[in-house]
Parts: C-alpha cells; structure tokens; sequence
C-alpha cells in the first residue's frame, strides 16, 4: 500500500480521534501547572458519578446500601468509603453493572495475568480513550500516531475456523496496512523464529517496536548472541507491555539491542494504556484526564495496591477498580508521577523441541471458556504439563481435544498431551498472587 493512500485512509478512518488526541496533548502539555490536578479529577469524577447513578443498577444499589454520598468533596473521602470494585464484582453482576444508555459493541476477553480470565462489554468511547492514550504514551518519545510499527504481539483474534477464519485473516490484514503494522506472533519464540524476526524488523520502516515484555527480551538476546545490534538503528523506541522485565539488567540489554530508548506500557484489557514509563521501567506518567489512580496499603510492606477509576463515560464503569498490581508509590504529590510498577512476569514453557512458548498462548486458548474461573500451567523436568484449573460447571467431554487444538494452531509444538487437575489451591508467590507459569 502507498504511503500516501495509508496516510489518506488512517486520516479519515481516526479524524475523531486524532483531533481528541491534539486536545488531549494539549491539556496535558499546557494545563498541569496552571490547574490543581486532583481537584480536576475530582470535577470529572462527580461528573460521572451523576451520570451513573442514572444509569446503572450496581452502583445506584451501593450507594444506598453504603450510604454514599451523591457529590465526593475530596479524594480523601472517596477513598475512605467507596467499596472496592474487582473482576469478580464484574463477573457475578452482568447486567446490573453496566450503564443502562451506552453502547455494548465489543465483546471484550482477558487471559489475566492474574491467571483468573473473564468476559466483559466495551463501547465505542472506550476503545477510543485505549487509542487515543497509547497515541499520548508514544508521542513522550517523538512518535506521531501515523507512524509504522513492529508488533510481536499474540494473535488470538485469528482464532476460529472456515469462513470465519480467513474472514478475520483477510480484515487483520488489511487494517494493519492501513495502520501501519508488521505483526509476527509472541507464541513461537524458537531460535529460528526470533532470527526471522530479526530480518523482518531490518527490512521494514517500523519507526518503535511494542511487544510482550518477555519476548521483547528474547528478541534482544537473539540479536546480541548473533552480533547484530549495530544493523537496527531506525527505531524511536522499544515498547514493553503486558509484564514486568524478568531481571534488572534486561532494560540496559534491550537499549543495547535496538540502539533506542526502552518505555514501558503500562495498562489493562479492561483500559487500555494507563501509564508510560519515562525511564525504563520506572517512573510512570498517568493518564490523568482519563483516569485518578488511587494507592491502598498492601500485604506487602512498602508496596501499595494500584486502584483504578475512570473519568469518563463507559459502557462498564470503573470507580475504585483494584487492578491487582502494585508500586513502591508516587514520584509527585499530584499522582502523576508512579515510581516503578511491580506487574507479574510471565514465564514460558518448553515445546516438544526445548524452544521457549510464550505464557500468553494458554491465556488466549483458555479465555473463551466460560466455565474456567481460574488457571495455572505447571510444566516439570521431563516437559509434561498440568493444566490446574478451578471450574465453575462440569467441564465438557471434548474439553482436553477441543483445547489441544486451540493451542496446535497457534503453536505445533506443544506438547502432545497434558494433564488437567481441577482443583482451588494453586501455587502462590510470597505476596498472595497467583503465577501462570510455573517450570519446576
């Protein structure tokens, strides 16, 4: 595709956005020392609070259980006595938690990286506010929103059969030409499929590259153990998303790598981009317009649970939303600066040949079934794998076959056989959390 017809259809296709996005950066540029932040929060959030007292069951129904007041005179008060909302809190009150006026036109999926996958509605503003922050994030380091990407991303999106298969193929395609993408799958992280990577990404003119962190490190040391980290100079920066860096060194390897900056994404399904970091890892700029992030004490001493409340209309509101992640705290008194986020890091399991699979792959495979509340992969010595798994319905016959598949067609070296073991007692890192992966 020309440049000029991408650049023609990304204009007309994203008008509405890119022109929230020029406001937008305008705001944030020009605003932050002339208005109290908080306060601002504050005046959006009461906004929306009317708005879904209107409109929503749930939480119309909180407010007079909790008594809750209909207008918040300070954050402190909100986060005194607003109850906290969770993925749980989502999954058992469908109806009642959605506002009763607003759109419900994507059907949305997570694989969490909490290991507990739920199903949820999202609007048409929603998945604007997503484009438009991550449009924010990259422009920190000089990338405008029409700009080419590398993305080593999962691909769950292709998955089904047929009709409908080539039919997601050819839509995929054709809306990555016009965005600019050059997509290759996270799954596979082989040693050869990380050096055909390598050749793609030299030859393309993606201008920063964004993938799951891990497999980003895995690019990186594929690229320094074959000597190539002098033949990849076009990029702005490399964006890491989805997972924490798994040691302390990977920033300092990834820069040395691509010969670029390294930020961070920091977000969820449920969002979209919440933050970018503007040090590696660390030092995370909010969203503020979009979203008042909230710190509470954890069971972990120095670390504070991230909550979430969004300050806009959407089709699912988020008030006090415990994303399940933690920080060492904020840099700045106004929130909008995050010292660095400890997320989970997911690990891989090994094919049948002792190449790395990304962690992602069961997320994705696992996500479409309803009667799964909670998973983890359990991969020992000999690479047998046990798939634990708390149910919430009897599973079905052809579950094990039906799932094999699912996994074969997004990577042919998996295992050939793994054993399921239902159960509510998963292994458990030292602050509570559940790991996805765990090789032992």
């Amino acid at each position: 595709m020309k440049e000029a017809i991408r650049q023609f259809l990304l204009k007309q296709l994203f008008q509405k956005s890119l022109k929230e996005f020029e406001y937008q950066k305008k705001t944030i540029d020009d605003s932050t020392n002339q208005i109290k932040v908080n306060d601002y929060q504050l005046m959006l959030f009461n906004n929306i609070w009317k708005d879904v007292l209107r409109n929503n069951n749930y939480f119309l129904e909180q407010k007079n259980k909790m008594k809750l007041p209909g207008h918040f005179e300070s954050w402190e008060e909100f986060e005194s006595i607003m109850p906290v909302q969770t993925k749980d809190v989502i999954k058992y009150n469908q109806e009642e938690i959605y506002n009763k006026h607003m759109d419900r036109k994507y059907k949305m999926s997570t694989g969490g990286s909490s290991s507990e996958p739920f199903t949820f509605w999202s609007g048409e503003n929603e998945v604007k506010v997503a484009r438009i922050n991550g449009w924010l994030g990259r422009s920190i380091y000089g990338i405008k929103p029409n700009e080419p990407v590398f993305l080593v991303w999962g691909h769950s999106h292709l998955l089904g059969s047929g009709i409908n298969r080539w039919k997601n193929l050819f839509l995929q395609e054709m809306k990555d030409r016009i965005r600019g993408y050059s997509r290759v799958s996270a799954y596979n992280l082989s040693e050869q499929r990380l050096l055909n990577f390598i050749e793609e990404l030299k030859h393309s003119k993606a201008k920063y590259l964004i993938g799951y962190s891990t497999a980003i490190e895995a690019l990186a040391n594929a690229i320094l153990v074959n000597g190539q980290e002098n033949q990849i100079y076009n990029l702005k920066t490399v964006i890491a998303t989805a997972e924490s860096f798994s040691t302390e060194n990977s920033v300092n390897k990834i820069k040395k790598a691509f010969n670029c900056t390294v930020t961070m994404e920091y977000g969820c399904v449920e969002t979209g981009p919440i933050a970018y970091s503007l040090d590696g890892d660390s030092k995370f700029t909010t969203f503020w317009p979009s979203y008042k992030l909230s710190l509470y004490d954890s069971a972990i001493e120095g670390k504070k649970e991230i909550h979430l409340t969004a300050l806009y209309k959407r089709s699912l509101p988020l008030i006090n939303y415990k994303i399940g992640d933690l920080t060492d705290g904020y840099l700045s008194e106004n929130g909008l600066l995050l010292n660095k986020i400890l997320g989970r890091i997911n690990d891989h399991i090994l094919a049948e040949d002792g190449s790395p699979i990304h962690s992602e792959i069961f997320s994705h495979a696992l996500k479409v079934y309803s009667f799964i509340d909670k998973f983890q992969v359990i991969q020992e010595k000999n690479k047998d794998i046990i798939l634990c798994l708390k149910i919430n319905s009897q599973l079905p016959l052809n579950f094990k076959s039906d799932l094999l598949e699912r996994l074969r067609k997004m990577h042919s070296g998996i295992p050939s056989d793994i054993n399921i073991e239902i159960t509510d007692n998963f292994i458990q890192s030292i602050a509570g959390k559940t790991k996805k992966i765990i090789r032992r």
